[in-house]
Protein backbone atom coordinates (compact mmCIF):
# COMPACT_ATOMS: atom_id res chain seq x y z
CA UNK A 1 0.00 0.00 0.00
CA UNK A 2 1.30 3.38 -1.30
CA UNK A 3 2.16 5.84 1.61
CA UNK A 4 1.86 9.29 1.35
CA UNK A 5 4.04 10.27 -1.97
CA UNK A 6 6.61 13.25 -1.58
CA UNK A 7 7.35 15.69 -4.84
CA UNK A 8 10.82 16.41 -4.95
CA UNK A 9 11.39 19.64 -6.78
CA UNK A 10 13.49 18.67 -9.56
CA UNK A 11 14.66 14.74 -11.00
CA UNK A 12 15.39 12.40 -8.53
CA UNK A 13 18.62 10.58 -9.06
CA UNK A 14 19.19 8.34 -5.71
CA UNK A 15 17.82 7.16 -2.42
CA UNK A 16 18.58 5.38 0.43
CA UNK A 17 17.01 4.50 3.67
CA UNK A 18 18.60 4.99 6.78
CA UNK A 19 19.58 1.42 9.00
CA UNK A 20 16.24 1.37 11.00
CA UNK A 21 14.26 2.46 8.34
CA UNK A 22 12.43 5.61 9.46
CA UNK A 23 14.50 8.05 7.50
CA UNK A 24 14.70 8.01 3.64
CA UNK A 25 17.19 10.70 2.09
CA UNK A 26 16.57 11.69 -1.69
CA UNK A 27 19.03 12.91 -4.13
CA UNK A 28 18.97 15.17 -6.88
CA UNK A 29 19.72 17.44 -9.64
CA UNK A 30 20.79 20.18 -6.95
CA UNK A 31 19.26 19.21 -3.28
CA UNK A 32 19.59 16.85 -0.94
CA UNK A 33 16.25 16.20 0.89
CA UNK A 34 15.80 13.67 4.14
CA UNK A 35 12.22 12.57 5.10
CA UNK A 36 10.41 11.29 8.15
CA UNK A 37 8.92 7.82 7.31
CA UNK A 38 6.08 6.47 9.22
CA UNK A 39 3.91 3.89 8.46
CA UNK A 40 0.86 6.09 7.31
CA UNK A 41 2.99 9.51 6.26
CA UNK A 42 6.13 11.32 5.11
CA UNK A 43 7.32 14.40 5.95
CA UNK A 44 10.17 16.91 5.15
CA UNK A 45 13.16 17.00 7.99
CA UNK A 46 15.48 18.77 5.83
CA UNK A 47 16.50 20.30 2.90
CA UNK A 48 20.74 20.17 1.94
CA UNK A 49 21.70 22.14 -1.27
CA UNK A 50 24.27 20.68 -3.27
CA UNK A 51 27.39 21.60 -4.61
CA UNK A 52 26.01 19.31 -7.82
CA UNK A 53 24.01 16.56 -8.68
CA UNK A 54 24.13 13.78 -6.30
CA UNK A 55 24.83 10.49 -7.55
CA UNK A 56 25.00 8.35 -4.01
CA UNK A 57 24.53 8.90 -0.89
CA UNK A 58 25.01 6.94 2.55
CA UNK A 59 23.70 6.95 6.05
CA UNK A 60 26.00 6.53 9.02
CA UNK A 61 24.99 3.63 11.18
CA UNK A 62 23.30 6.18 14.10
CA UNK A 63 21.57 8.32 11.41
CA UNK A 64 23.12 11.66 12.50
CA UNK A 65 25.65 11.60 9.61
CA UNK A 66 25.63 11.54 5.48
CA UNK A 67 27.69 10.71 3.02
CA UNK A 68 27.15 11.80 -0.62
CA UNK A 69 28.69 11.29 -4.03
CA UNK A 70 28.50 14.00 -6.18
CA UNK A 71 28.42 14.88 -10.15
CA UNK A 72 31.26 17.11 -9.30
CA UNK A 73 33.45 13.85 -8.82
CA UNK A 74 33.85 14.87 -4.97
CA UNK A 75 32.31 12.98 -1.71
CA UNK A 76 30.99 15.31 0.84
CA UNK A 77 29.82 14.48 4.54
CA UNK A 78 26.99 16.05 5.90
CA UNK A 79 25.58 16.69 9.42
CA UNK A 80 22.04 15.01 9.32
CA UNK A 81 20.38 16.10 13.12
CA UNK A 82 16.90 18.18 12.97
CA UNK A 83 18.94 20.79 15.39
CA UNK A 84 21.90 21.28 13.42
CA UNK A 85 22.84 24.54 12.27
CA UNK A 86 23.42 25.72 8.64
CA UNK A 87 23.85 22.79 6.00
CA UNK A 88 27.56 22.78 5.60
CA UNK A 89 29.86 19.74 4.98
CA UNK A 90 31.84 18.16 8.25
CA UNK A 91 35.14 17.85 6.40
CA UNK A 92 36.65 19.17 3.00
CA UNK A 93 35.57 16.88 0.12
CA UNK A 94 37.57 13.52 -1.06
CA UNK A 95 38.17 13.90 -4.64
CA UNK A 96 36.66 10.83 -6.33
CA UNK A 97 37.28 10.46 -10.36
CA UNK A 98 35.09 8.25 -12.07
CA UNK A 99 33.30 7.89 -15.63
CA UNK A 100 31.04 4.99 -16.06
CA UNK A 101 31.61 2.75 -12.47
CA UNK A 102 31.05 4.87 -9.70
CA UNK A 103 32.94 4.84 -6.19
CA UNK A 104 31.82 3.18 -3.25
CA UNK A 105 31.79 4.73 -0.06
CA UNK A 106 30.60 3.43 3.43
CA UNK A 107 30.61 4.49 7.27
CA UNK A 108 31.84 1.67 10.05
CA UNK A 109 31.08 4.27 12.16
CA UNK A 110 29.79 7.56 12.87
CA UNK A 111 33.17 9.47 12.36
CA UNK A 112 34.72 6.90 9.89
CA UNK A 113 34.21 6.27 6.20
CA UNK A 114 35.68 4.33 3.94
CA UNK A 115 35.84 5.34 0.18
CA UNK A 116 37.20 4.02 -3.03
CA UNK A 117 38.94 7.36 -4.21
CA UNK A 118 39.88 6.08 -7.81
CA UNK A 119 40.54 2.75 -9.14
CA UNK A 120 43.82 2.30 -7.26
CA UNK A 121 42.92 3.03 -4.08
CA UNK A 122 40.51 2.79 -1.26
CA UNK A 123 41.14 5.27 2.15
CA UNK A 124 39.69 5.29 5.12
CA UNK A 125 38.81 8.58 6.66
CA UNK A 126 38.31 10.26 10.19
CA UNK A 127 35.39 12.64 9.67
CA UNK A 128 36.22 14.77 12.81
CA UNK A 129 39.83 14.93 11.80
CA UNK A 130 39.15 15.75 8.58
CA UNK A 131 42.02 13.43 7.43
CA UNK A 132 42.77 9.90 5.60
CA UNK A 133 44.03 7.51 8.62
CA UNK A 134 44.58 4.57 6.46
CA UNK A 135 45.10 3.68 2.81
CA UNK A 136 45.29 0.49 0.79
CA UNK A 137 46.55 0.74 -3.07
CA UNK A 138 45.35 -2.02 -5.48
CA UNK A 139 45.31 -2.75 -9.49
CA UNK A 140 42.86 -1.03 -11.80
CA UNK A 141 39.80 -3.45 -10.63
CA UNK A 142 38.93 -2.72 -6.95
CA UNK A 143 35.92 -2.18 -4.57
CA UNK A 144 35.40 -3.37 -0.76
CA UNK A 145 32.49 -4.56 1.24
CA UNK A 146 32.48 -3.41 5.49
CA UNK A 147 31.36 -6.63 7.48
CA UNK A 148 27.79 -6.16 9.16
CA UNK A 149 29.72 -5.02 12.41
CA UNK A 150 31.90 -2.67 10.46
CA UNK A 151 34.95 -4.11 11.92
CA UNK A 152 36.30 -5.22 8.84
CA UNK A 153 36.50 -4.12 5.20
CA UNK A 154 36.52 -6.81 2.36
CA UNK A 155 39.23 -5.04 -0.45
CA UNK A 156 39.23 -6.21 -4.01
CA UNK A 157 42.64 -6.11 -5.72
CA UNK A 158 42.04 -7.27 -9.13
CA UNK A 159 42.81 -11.43 -9.04
CA UNK A 160 42.87 -11.21 -4.95
CA UNK A 161 40.40 -10.77 -1.89
CA UNK A 162 41.79 -9.70 1.48
CA UNK A 163 40.23 -8.34 4.38
CA UNK A 164 41.47 -5.04 6.48
CA UNK A 165 41.01 -3.62 10.04
CA UNK A 166 38.06 -1.04 9.48
CA UNK A 167 40.19 1.34 12.06
CA UNK A 168 44.18 0.48 11.23
CA UNK A 169 43.49 -0.43 7.73
CA UNK A 170 46.57 -3.44 8.67
CA UNK A 171 45.37 -6.89 6.66
CA UNK A 172 43.81 -9.35 8.66
CA UNK A 173 43.45 -13.21 7.73
CA UNK A 174 44.66 -14.79 4.75
CA UNK A 175 44.81 -13.68 1.06
CA UNK A 176 41.89 -15.15 -1.22
CA UNK A 177 43.04 -15.72 -4.65
CA UNK A 178 41.75 -15.96 -8.02
CA UNK A 179 42.40 -17.12 -11.16
CA UNK A 180 40.68 -13.48 -13.05
CA UNK A 181 39.89 -10.27 -12.45
CA UNK A 182 37.46 -10.11 -9.19
CA UNK A 183 34.37 -7.31 -9.86
CA UNK A 184 32.29 -7.55 -6.73
CA UNK A 185 32.23 -9.25 -2.54
CA UNK A 186 30.02 -9.18 -0.61
CA UNK A 187 29.64 -10.03 3.49
CA UNK A 188 26.65 -11.99 4.35
CA UNK A 189 24.22 -10.83 7.84
CA UNK A 190 26.30 -12.85 9.85
CA UNK A 191 29.80 -12.12 8.68
CA UNK A 192 31.27 -15.45 8.35
CA UNK A 193 31.14 -15.79 4.87
CA UNK A 194 32.11 -13.84 2.02
CA UNK A 195 30.95 -13.96 -1.76
CA UNK A 196 32.64 -12.45 -4.85
CA UNK A 197 31.95 -12.83 -8.27
CA UNK A 198 34.93 -13.19 -10.91
CA UNK A 199 35.82 -13.06 -14.61
CA UNK A 200 36.99 -16.68 -14.38
CA UNK A 201 32.59 -17.32 -14.97
CA UNK A 202 32.50 -18.29 -11.04
CA UNK A 203 30.96 -17.04 -7.85
CA UNK A 204 32.61 -18.36 -4.91
CA UNK A 205 31.82 -18.76 -0.82
CA UNK A 206 34.52 -18.15 1.15
CA UNK A 207 35.04 -18.39 5.27
CA UNK A 208 36.28 -15.05 6.27
CA UNK A 209 38.17 -16.22 9.02
CA UNK A 210 40.28 -18.85 7.56
CA UNK A 211 39.96 -17.79 3.98
CA UNK A 212 39.26 -21.48 2.84
CA UNK A 213 36.85 -21.92 -0.30
CA UNK A 214 33.57 -23.01 0.69
CA UNK A 215 31.37 -23.41 -2.40
CA UNK A 216 31.87 -22.29 -6.09
CA UNK A 217 28.80 -21.59 -8.74
CA UNK A 218 29.76 -22.09 -12.21
CA UNK A 219 28.27 -19.86 -14.71
CA UNK A 220 28.59 -19.06 -18.55
CA UNK A 221 30.28 -15.81 -18.41
CA UNK A 222 31.72 -12.84 -15.90
CA UNK A 223 29.87 -12.38 -12.80
CA UNK A 224 29.51 -9.07 -12.23
CA UNK A 225 27.36 -8.30 -9.80
CA UNK A 226 26.97 -10.87 -6.20
CA UNK A 227 24.31 -10.11 -3.29
CA UNK A 228 23.40 -12.32 -0.39
CA UNK A 229 19.83 -14.14 0.13
CA UNK A 230 18.65 -12.36 3.76
CA UNK A 231 19.70 -15.30 6.30
CA UNK A 232 22.63 -16.34 4.05
CA UNK A 233 21.36 -19.57 2.82
CA UNK A 234 21.50 -18.44 -0.69
CA UNK A 235 22.74 -15.91 -2.94
CA UNK A 236 22.01 -13.74 -6.01
CA UNK A 237 24.69 -13.36 -9.10
CA UNK A 238 23.95 -11.19 -12.06
CA UNK A 239 25.77 -10.93 -15.69
CA UNK A 240 25.40 -8.24 -17.78
CA UNK A 241 26.47 -9.73 -20.49
CA UNK A 242 23.17 -11.76 -20.91
CA UNK A 243 20.83 -9.50 -18.90
CA UNK A 244 20.45 -12.39 -16.81
CA UNK A 245 20.03 -12.75 -12.65
CA UNK A 246 20.32 -16.34 -11.26
CA UNK A 247 19.27 -17.39 -7.15
CA UNK A 248 21.03 -19.55 -5.32
CA UNK A 249 20.29 -21.93 -3.02
CA UNK A 250 23.53 -23.10 -1.04
CA UNK A 251 23.80 -26.64 0.34
CA UNK A 252 25.33 -28.24 3.32
CA UNK A 253 28.55 -29.98 2.44
CA UNK A 254 29.17 -32.96 4.86
CA UNK A 255 32.55 -33.97 6.16
CA UNK A 256 32.73 -37.66 3.55
CA UNK A 257 31.23 -35.49 0.42
CA UNK A 258 32.75 -34.61 -2.47
CA UNK A 259 33.22 -32.87 -6.09
CA UNK A 260 32.65 -33.41 -9.98
CA UNK A 261 34.25 -30.82 -12.07
CA UNK A 262 31.03 -30.13 -14.54
CA UNK A 263 32.71 -29.59 -18.10
CA UNK A 264 31.37 -28.57 -21.94
CA UNK A 265 28.74 -25.53 -20.31
CA UNK A 266 26.91 -28.58 -18.04
CA UNK A 267 24.93 -26.30 -15.39
CA UNK A 268 22.33 -29.02 -14.15
CA UNK A 269 22.17 -32.89 -13.30
CA UNK A 270 19.91 -35.24 -13.41
CA UNK A 271 19.48 -38.26 -11.11
CA UNK A 272 18.32 -41.78 -11.18
CA UNK A 273 15.25 -43.15 -8.86
CA UNK A 274 17.11 -44.38 -6.36
CA UNK A 275 19.26 -41.08 -6.68
CA UNK A 276 22.49 -43.30 -5.98
CA UNK A 277 23.75 -42.23 -9.66
CA UNK A 278 23.54 -38.54 -11.35
CA UNK A 279 24.35 -37.39 -14.48
CA UNK A 280 26.06 -34.19 -15.70
CA UNK A 281 23.72 -32.60 -18.36
CA UNK A 282 21.33 -29.58 -19.44
CA UNK A 283 22.62 -26.52 -20.69
CA UNK A 284 22.60 -22.63 -19.74
CA UNK A 285 24.50 -20.24 -22.65
CA UNK A 286 26.67 -22.52 -23.23
CA UNK A 287 26.52 -26.32 -24.71
CA UNK A 288 29.49 -28.14 -24.98
CA UNK A 289 30.09 -31.28 -26.75
CA UNK A 290 31.98 -34.54 -26.48
CA UNK A 291 31.07 -37.82 -24.18
CA UNK A 292 29.62 -37.28 -20.97
CA UNK A 293 29.98 -39.67 -17.77
CA UNK A 294 27.31 -41.09 -15.18
CA UNK A 295 28.81 -40.78 -11.79
CA UNK A 296 28.02 -42.45 -8.23
CA UNK A 297 26.45 -40.59 -5.72
CA UNK A 298 28.13 -42.26 -2.68
CA UNK A 299 31.63 -41.81 -3.42
CA UNK A 300 31.74 -39.67 -6.97
CA UNK A 301 33.21 -42.67 -8.56
CA UNK A 302 32.35 -43.11 -12.34
CA UNK A 303 29.32 -45.64 -13.44
CA UNK A 304 30.72 -47.76 -16.67
CA UNK A 305 32.44 -45.95 -19.35
CA UNK A 306 31.85 -42.32 -20.48
CA UNK A 307 28.65 -42.23 -22.57
CA UNK A 308 30.07 -41.25 -26.39
CA UNK A 309 28.13 -38.10 -28.06
CA UNK A 310 29.14 -36.78 -31.27
CA UNK A 311 26.83 -33.50 -31.19
CA UNK A 312 26.34 -31.14 -28.46
CA UNK A 313 24.34 -32.37 -25.47
CA UNK A 314 21.31 -30.37 -24.80
CA UNK A 315 19.72 -33.09 -22.08
CA UNK A 316 19.52 -36.87 -20.77
CA UNK A 317 18.07 -38.75 -18.56
CA UNK A 318 17.60 -42.11 -17.13
CA UNK A 319 15.19 -45.00 -17.88
CA UNK A 320 13.49 -45.65 -14.38
CA UNK A 321 13.71 -49.42 -13.84
CA UNK A 322 16.31 -50.28 -16.57
CA UNK A 323 20.12 -49.15 -16.69
CA UNK A 324 19.86 -47.38 -19.90
CA UNK A 325 20.46 -43.69 -19.69
CA UNK A 326 19.37 -41.69 -23.04
CA UNK A 327 21.15 -38.34 -24.25
CA UNK A 328 19.71 -35.81 -26.65
CA UNK A 329 20.69 -32.86 -28.40
CA UNK A 330 22.38 -31.90 -32.00
CA UNK A 331 23.91 -34.50 -34.46
CA UNK A 332 27.04 -33.23 -35.21
CA UNK A 333 29.44 -30.22 -32.88
CA UNK A 334 29.24 -28.10 -35.44
CA UNK A 335 31.84 -25.31 -36.27
CA UNK A 336 35.11 -25.38 -33.78
CA UNK A 337 36.94 -22.04 -32.78
CA UNK A 338 36.40 -19.56 -30.28
CA UNK A 339 33.25 -19.59 -28.24
CA UNK A 340 31.97 -22.87 -30.10
CA UNK A 341 30.01 -24.10 -26.77
CA UNK A 342 28.40 -20.14 -26.46
CA UNK A 343 24.79 -21.41 -28.00
CA UNK A 344 24.94 -17.94 -30.44
CA UNK A 345 27.29 -20.00 -32.44
CA UNK A 346 25.18 -22.55 -32.22
CA UNK A 347 22.24 -23.62 -35.41
CA UNK A 348 20.30 -25.25 -33.60
CA UNK A 349 17.42 -25.60 -36.33
CA UNK A 350 19.98 -28.24 -38.09
CA UNK A 351 19.25 -32.30 -36.77
CA UNK A 352 19.69 -33.40 -33.65
CA UNK A 353 20.16 -36.93 -32.16
CA UNK A 354 18.81 -39.29 -29.48
CA UNK A 355 20.76 -41.54 -28.21
CA UNK A 356 20.54 -44.82 -25.62
CA UNK A 357 23.33 -46.70 -23.85
CA UNK A 358 22.67 -49.57 -21.26
CA UNK A 359 25.40 -48.32 -18.40
CA UNK A 360 24.95 -52.95 -17.60
CA UNK A 361 25.90 -53.79 -21.27
CA UNK A 362 28.10 -50.98 -22.59
CA UNK A 363 26.00 -51.51 -25.45
CA UNK A 364 23.24 -49.32 -27.30
CA UNK A 365 19.70 -49.59 -26.59
CA UNK A 366 18.57 -48.80 -29.98
CA UNK A 367 19.79 -46.74 -32.59
CA UNK A 368 20.17 -43.98 -32.65
CA UNK A 369 17.32 -41.25 -33.37
CA UNK A 370 17.45 -38.49 -36.37
CA UNK A 371 15.22 -35.72 -35.78
CA UNK A 372 14.98 -32.43 -37.35
CA UNK A 373 16.12 -30.20 -35.31
CA UNK A 374 18.10 -30.11 -32.25
CA UNK A 375 16.41 -32.02 -29.21
CA UNK A 376 16.30 -29.20 -26.35
CA UNK A 377 15.14 -31.14 -23.06
CA UNK A 378 14.34 -35.21 -22.73
CA UNK A 379 12.67 -37.13 -20.21
CA UNK A 380 11.41 -40.53 -19.56
CA UNK A 381 8.16 -41.53 -17.82
CA UNK A 382 8.42 -42.86 -14.10
CA UNK A 383 7.03 -45.68 -14.84
CA UNK A 384 9.34 -46.67 -17.60
CA UNK A 385 8.40 -47.63 -21.17
CA UNK A 386 8.41 -44.13 -22.89
CA UNK A 387 10.60 -40.78 -23.02
CA UNK A 388 9.18 -37.73 -24.22
CA UNK A 389 12.04 -35.27 -26.36
CA UNK A 390 11.18 -31.68 -27.03
CA UNK A 391 12.85 -30.11 -30.09
CA UNK A 392 13.88 -26.81 -31.13
CA UNK A 393 10.98 -26.85 -34.27
CA UNK A 394 8.31 -27.39 -31.43
CA UNK A 395 7.78 -30.97 -32.30
CA UNK A 396 7.04 -33.50 -29.24
CA UNK A 397 7.90 -36.79 -29.97
CA UNK A 398 7.16 -39.96 -27.55
CA UNK A 399 9.79 -43.01 -27.91
CA UNK A 400 9.77 -46.47 -27.13
CA UNK A 401 12.36 -46.94 -25.05
CA UNK A 402 12.29 -50.32 -25.36
CA UNK A 403 13.24 -50.16 -29.32
CA UNK A 404 13.84 -46.29 -29.99
CA UNK A 405 10.55 -46.40 -31.96
CA UNK A 406 8.63 -42.94 -32.78
CA UNK A 407 5.06 -43.49 -31.21
CA UNK A 408 4.01 -39.88 -31.75
CA UNK A 409 4.70 -36.60 -32.75
CA UNK A 410 2.81 -33.50 -32.23
CA UNK A 411 3.43 -29.51 -32.55
CA UNK A 412 3.66 -27.43 -29.42
CA UNK A 413 2.66 -23.88 -29.56
CA UNK A 414 2.70 -23.75 -33.12
CA UNK A 415 4.71 -21.09 -34.73
CA UNK A 416 8.42 -19.88 -34.20
CA UNK A 417 11.15 -21.75 -32.59
CA UNK A 418 11.40 -23.13 -29.17
CA UNK A 419 14.53 -21.56 -28.12
CA UNK A 420 14.63 -18.31 -27.59
CA UNK A 421 17.75 -17.90 -25.39
CA UNK A 422 15.92 -18.11 -21.92
CA UNK A 423 17.53 -19.93 -19.25
CA UNK A 424 14.63 -22.17 -18.10
CA UNK A 425 16.15 -25.15 -15.60
CA UNK A 426 13.55 -27.89 -16.39
CA UNK A 427 11.88 -27.36 -19.92
CA UNK A 428 10.08 -30.83 -19.78
CA UNK A 429 8.99 -32.90 -16.57
CA UNK A 430 6.31 -35.74 -16.15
Amino acid sequence: EQVDPFQHEGRVTTLQFSDEGRALAVGGESSLVLLDISEDSVSLTKSIPMPAQVVSVRWSPSGNRLATLCADQKVYVWDARLEASAPKPLMSPVSCPFESELPDLAFTRDDRLVVRESDRAISGWNIDDGRSIWSVSTGSESGFAVSPDRTRVAVIDRMRLLQIDAETGEQRGPTMSHPNLVYEVAYDSSGTKLLTGCADQFARVFIASTGAMRYSMRHADIVHRVAWVPGGRGCVTAQWSADLVRVWKLGISSSDGFSQPLAGGVMQTKWNEDASRFLPCGFDLRRGAGPRQVWDASDGSPVASAIPFDGRLSDGCFVPGTSVVILAGSSDPGPSGENADSLRKQDLTSGGSIVAIDLRSGRSAFDPIATDSNVIAIDARPGGGTAVALCHDRSLLVIDVTNGKILHRRETFPGGTFFYGYVVRRRLEY
